[in-house]
């Protein structure tokens, strides 16, 4: 994390991407992994709702049940966290090498109000550097089937679906849509350095 009392130059705004610090997150930033994971998700609750099931979203808890779930993330994979001029953890994304040579990535979560400011990017770029400084083939995630929302913005970073798998929780999703909801697998070749 950023060392307190840091500043960024009095012209940045506060989520700009000049202005951001990336750091590893410890053990102590889990409680704001937990609410930013939590805030940035909050969207998939409502996702499908309008299916005809009585207005049941496809979720039922949150990303990140509890502050355990949180220091289980950080135990399991390196999580990369993006703060702003104020030292707000603005952007977080779990990441891991697989044994196939593809590195994972996620959860990837934006704060919503820094949404569009550039701190996906820089994330995304950050850990593209790392695949490929390990020698990885490309990246990859997994995005629940019915966020349509963000599907077309992974394929205009040249993220292509490879397959699919089924939903990791599935005590999260509601009865009524088990069956419905599924992973799909999108991956992004990168060049040698």
């Amino acid at each position: 994390m950023s060392a307190p009392g840091a500043t960024a130059p009095a012209a940045c705004a506060p989520s700009a991407p000049a202005c951001l610090q990336l750091a590893t997150a410890g053990p102590a930033d889990a409680p704001a992994l937990l609410a930013l994971i939590n805030s940035a998700y909050q969207v998939e609750t409502y996702l499908g709702a309008d299916s005809g099931d009585g207005g049941v979203g496809f979720k039922k808890t949150d990303r990140l049940d509890t502050l355990d779930d949180a220091l289980e993330m950080l135990a399991t994979s390196t999580v990369t966290v993006a703060t702003d001029a104020r030292g707000r953890i603005v952007g977080a994304m779990s990441h891991l090498v697989k044994d196939d040579g593809w590195l994972y990535f996620g959860p990837f979560a934006v704060d919503p109000s820094a949404q569009g400011a550039g701190v996906g990017r820089a994330l995304l770029q950050h850990v593209e550097q790392l695949a490929r400084s390990r020698g990885c083939h490309g990246l990859e995630i997994t995005v629940v089937n019915c966020r349509s929302d963000i599907l077309p913005m992974y394929e205009r970073l040249g993220f292509v679906e490879v397959g699919t798998e089924p939903f990791p929780h599935p005590w999260r999703i509601h009865d009524a849509r088990q069956g419905e909801i599924w992973m799909r697998v999108m991956r992004r070749a990168i060049s040698a350095p």
